[in-house]
């Protein structure tokens, strides 16, 4: 059986309050904890899985994913670019990420890069919005969802885990000692907003450990750049050699030229 990985906003402290919405009565000490904030992350090769396979989110799939987003309290986290701007709000993108057909995901997948990420920077919003985006790289929703090609992007992600992955390799090195050392030659330091995504790194890895044999070399060199970036994270130090090794393996393999074979027939933006 594949080792299970149990995350919850116990392991992210510098998230926990924008995961959780303040209770609406007062706390049982004896209670459960809280399975909406709770999202399991299976080692399990998706490939592999019979053809209706459980969701590595355990118990929680879709309908935890939901909640996730809506359990986060966006209204009082700060974004890039928001509505005001035309951009839809982070929870809308998110949830589009999960029912839209290929067109709208696409079109989502960079309006949250533009709420959360825009110019390289880190909003208050960033680090909920990954832990999100773990959960759907985990679920298997997210397998060989393909994305259209976008006009004036030939080089866009061809699938919805690619463009996940990608996304989420930005924000890594956006907050990475690479980012940092550079912020302090002009000056500057890290802001809050970056050591809380910084905190939340170890939950991210089950999610994306197992996308390193993904049978698509995209999303297996997306997920080798994030795996490069997450061993920054020195709580994951136990892990660096062989994971380490991995990643470089296959980079240097490179990707293939067919990568939007499956995609060339979707609509346009």
């Amino acid at each position: 059986m594949a080792e299970v990985f149990v995350i919850t906003p116990e392991h992210i402290p510098a998230a926990q309050g924008a995961l959780r919405r303040p209770p609406s009565g007062p706390e049982d000490p004896a209670a459960e904890p809280d399975e909406r904030n709770t999202f399991r992350v299976s080692s399990i090769d998706p490939f592999e899985c019979p053809p209706s396979p459980p969701s590595p989110l355990g118990p929680l799939g879709l309908l935890g994913l939901r909640r996730l987003i809506a359990d986060t309290d966006w209204e009082h986290l700060k974004v890039l670019i928001g509505p005001e701007e035309g951009c839809p709000s982070v929870p809308d993108s998110l949830t589009t990420l999960i029912h839209g057909t290929p067109t709208a995901k696409a079109r989502a997948l960079h309006s949250l890069s533009e709420a959360i990420n825009h110019q390289n920077s880190i909003a208050e919003a960033t680090a909920p919005a990954m832990i999100v985006i773990a959960a759907l790289l985990a679920d298997p929703s997210t397998n060989r969802v393909p994305l259209p090609v976008p006009p004036h992007h030939a080089d866009g992600p061809a699938s919805l885990r690619a463009g996940l992955l990608q996304l989420m390799v930005t924000v890594l090195n956006d907050v990475g000692q690479e980012a940092e050392a550079a912020s302090r030659r002009f000056g500057f330091d890290l802001l809050p907003e970056h050591h809380q995504v910084r905190t939340i790194r170890p939950a991210c890895l089950p999610a994306i450990q197992p996308l390193l044999d993904d049978p698509h070399p995209e999303v297996r060199e997306s997920a080798a750049l994030a795996i490069i970036s997450l061993l920054e994270d020195t709580s994951l130090a136990s892990h660096r050699q062989a994971m380490r090794e991995r990643a470089h393996e296959i980079l240097s393999i490179g990707a293939q030229p067919n990568r939007y074979e499956g995609c060339r027939h979707d609509p346009p933006f």
